[in-house]
């Protein structure tokens, strides 16, 4: 879990996921995630990922933190395969 007294206080990590209630209110979930992510662990990211049972819906970058720039090319063009129904997305170390 999340130890930052801040994400704590949110309580956004203060529940049990609900697993088979997200995948049922969601069509399709693209989960883009960093290792260097400086807000919530990749450990915690690749739990959502395993929960959610996203298999090639789940795409871990080496780098992006926690994607808070305006444009993130690699995003866009993951995402717009994604759209584009692009099937063989794999998960990347």
């Amino acid at each position: 879990m999340i130890d930052a007294r801040s994400q704590r206080k949110s309580e956004y990590f203060s529940r049990p996921w609900k697993w088979d209630t997200m995948i049922k209110n969601v069509g399709r979930i693209l989960q883009i995630s960093a290792v260097d992510d400086h807000l919530i662990p990749v450990e915690e990211q690749r739990q959502v990922a395993q929960g959610l049972k996203l298999g090639k819906e789940y795409v871990e970058l080496a780098q992006g933190g926690h994607f808070m720039k305006r444009k993130v090319p690699e995003i866009e063009a993951l995402v717009q395969k994604w759209m584009d129904g692009f099937e063989t997305m794999t998960m990347q170390h």
